[in-house]
C-alpha cells in the first residue's frame, strides 16, 4: 500500500483514490477498483450517501453528486464480471493467488474468489497436488454456493471429496453439504452428510462442532416434522451446551426443547422446559 493510504483512514483514502482513477478514464478506474475489491464493500458504498446527503445538506450540491456518481460507478462495476483476464498462475506465485481468492471467498464475494480457485486448479492440471486439489474443489462449492447457484456448488463439493483430505477438512466439506441440501429441501442427504460430519467431530471430542451438528439435524428433522428425532438431536445438543457450560446456548436450546414438545402436544414436557427456560 502507499504511504499515502497509511497516513489516513481506509474510506477517505478509497474516495481520494477513486476521483483520482476516474480522471484518468474507465480503464484506469475499473483497473485500480478491481485491484482494491477487498476494501469495496457496502459499507464504503454506505459511506459515500451519508457523504452525499452531507454535502447536500451544506448546499454543496456539486460535491454530492460527485459522491453520488461515484457511487454510480462502483455499483456498476461490481456488477460485472470479476476479471476480464485471466489470472497467471505460477509456482512462486500461487500461494499469493491462492490467499486472494480465500479473502474475497471469506469476505463473501464468490464472484472474485472464483477465477482465482479455477486458475490455481488449471495450474495443478500440469502439477498435481491432490490434497490441494480437494481443498480448491471444496472452496469452489462454497463460493458457488454463495453466488446461488447451489447444484453447481453441491457437484463441486462432491469432487472435493474424490480427493485426500483429512478428516477435520472432510468434516466441513460434510458440513456445508449438509446445509446446501436442506436449504434445497433434500432432506433426507441433509440428514446424512450432518451425521457423518457429527461421526467426526465425535471422533476428535470436538464439542462445539458436535453442538452445532446435533443442532443442525434438530432442524432438518423439524422440517420433515419428525418431531421425535428432533427432540432427540436437541436433547443432545442441550447436554453438550451444560458441558460447555455455555448460557446462551443451555437458553437456546431450553427454548428450542419447550417449543418441540409443544408442537408434539405434550404439555408436561413443555411446562418443564418453560419453567427451566424461566429460570436460567
Amino acid at each position: 500500500m502507499e504511504n499515502t493510504q497509511e497516513r489516513m483512514p481506509v474510506d477517505r483514502w478509497l474516495v481520494q483514490e477513486s476521483f483520482k482513477h476516474i480522471a484518468q478514464g474507465p480503464k484506469a478506474f475499473r483497473n485500480w477498483a478491481l485491484s482494491n475489491a477487498p476494501l469495496i464493500d457496502q459499507k464504503f458504498i454506505n459511506q459515500l450517501k451519508k457523504m452525499a446527503d452531507f454535502s447536500r445538506k451544506n448546499n454543496n450540491e456539486e460535491q454530492a453528486k460527485a459522491f453520488e456518481f461515484l457511487e454510480k460507478c462502483i455499483n456498476k462495476l461490481f456488477d460485472l464480471e470479476a476479471f476480464v483476464n485471466p489470472i497467471t498462475v505460477t509456482e512462486e506465485n500461487f500461494q499469493k493467488n491462492y490467499d486472494e481468492g480465500l479473502v474475497f471467498l471469506k469476505k463473501n464475494k464468490p464472484k472474485y474468489s472464483i477465477p482465482y480457485f479455477h486458475a490455481l486448479l488449471a495450474f495443478l492440471n500440469h502439477k498435481p497436488n491432490q490434497h490441494t486439489q480437494g481443498i480448491l474443489y471444496s472452496n469452489l462449492g462454497i463460493a458457488y454456493i454463495q453466488s446461488g447457484s447451489k447444484e453447481k456448488g453441491i457437484e463441486y463439493l462432491k469432487n472435493a471429496l474424490d480427493f485426500p483430505l483429512a478428516d477435520r477438512e472432510k468434516e466441513k466439506v460434510y458440513a456445508n453439504l449438509g446445509t446446501v441440501y436442506r436449504d434445497t429441501q433434500k432432506f433426507s442427504l441433509s440428514i446424512e452428510f450432518h451425521k457423518k460430519s457429527l461421526e467426526i467431530a465425535q471422533k476428535y471430542n470436538d464439542k462445539e462442532a458436535e453442538f452445532v451438528y446435533t443442532n443442525h439435524l434438530a432442524l432438518v428433522y423439524l422440517d420433515q416434522k419428525q418431531i421425535q428425532e428432533s427432540i432427540h438431536y436437541q436433547k443432545q445438543a442441550l447436554e453438550i451446551a451444560k458441558i460447555l457450560q455455555n448460557t446462551a446456548w443451555i437458553k437456546d436450546c431450553t427454548t428450542k426443547m419447550a417449543v418441540l414438545y409443544a408442537l408434539q402436544g405434550d404439555k408436561e414436557g413443555c411446562k418443564e422446559f418453560c419453567e427451566k427456560g424461566l429460570s436460567l
